[in-house]
């Protein structure tokens, strides 16, 4: 499973009914349910697989 498999995965059907105050929430939660942990994983992840100047 790809990374945004993942995160997609753990969005389930919620994207489209989040308020831009309630997305930093959101992510975090999302993040939570998979193996980045938080955002610095994501942030990591992303990193060892080449898009660390993106990132």
């Amino acid at each position: 499973m790809g990374l945004f498999d993942n995160i997609g995965g753990a969005l389930g059907g919620l994207v489209g009914q989040v308020t831009a105050a309630a997305a930093p929430q959101l992510i975090a939660a999302v993040l939570a349910k998979t193996n980045l942990g938080d955002l610095n994983g994501l942030v990591t992840q992303l990193q060892q697989n080449g898009l660390g100047d993106q990132v």
